[in-house]
């Protein structure tokens, strides 16, 4: 009588626990499955080529001199440049750019100098392969020595210039990407007739 009624109560308690068991491990299980559906979601988001956030970077180049204002017809002059930018989102992103040129020779002297300015870039396509467009504001400073007969002076030329260009963003690593593009600098003010078309190789970082 007394077993009868022990596993009685005995198979009350197991109906009465089985479902909170149950429960606890449907639980357990959605938990899990959640914490595994957010772990990739940050993993897709770290590796997203479109993502949000800082890039550096350095590049070479070709510029090509339009100096109407000059006088002469002065060689093209290797270049080099630097970045630090942030895109902000998938279409768009801002960067600061420091870019030196070399020499433009000229039978009788040369132009060299630099640009420093703020570019904004918007994005075509968002995938590895990234087709941009640019416009900035730079100022440009150009130094030119003339030791022709009749000129013969070295002087300093120095205003704002506007940036207009294009080119391109490829993904190599979800951090290393080969970007190139060509851009005009049209100069004002004490450069205007100082304009630029500059073809550029580069690499970002994106950390």
């Amino acid at each position: 009588m007394i077993f009868g009624r022990t596993l009685v109560l005995s198979l009350a308690a197991l109906l009465i626990a089985a479902p909170n068991v149950f429960a606890q491990q449907q639980t357990s299980e959605e938990a899990a499955t959640q914490q595994k559906e957010l772990r990739q979601t940050i993993e897709d988001e770290a590796t997203d080529p479109a993502r949000s956030g800082p890039m550096f970077g350095l590049g070479a180049g070709y510029a090509l001199d339009n100096f109407s204002g000059l006088g002469a017809d002065p060689d093209g002059s290797a270049a080099y440049n630097a970045h630090i930018g942030y895109r902000f989102n998938p279409r768009f992103a801002t960067e600061l750019q420091i870019e030196r040129y070399h020499k433009f020779n000229f039978d009788g002297g040369d132009v060299d100098g630099w640009a420093v300015g703020m570019n904004g870039k918007g994005y075509i396509l968002t995938g590895r392969y990234q087709p941009f467009v640019l416009i900035g504001v730079n100022y440009l400073k150009l130094s030119t020595t003339d030791t022709r007969p009749g000129f013969k002076t070295s002087k300093t030329d120095d205003e704002a210039a506007m940036r207009f260009g294009a080119g391109l963003d490829v993904y190599a690593t979800d951090k290393l990407v080969v970007t190139t593009d060509i851009s005009y600098m049209l100069g004002m003010g004490q450069v205007q007739g100082y304009d630029i078309v500059m073809f550029s190789l580069g690499f970002l970082f994106r950390p």
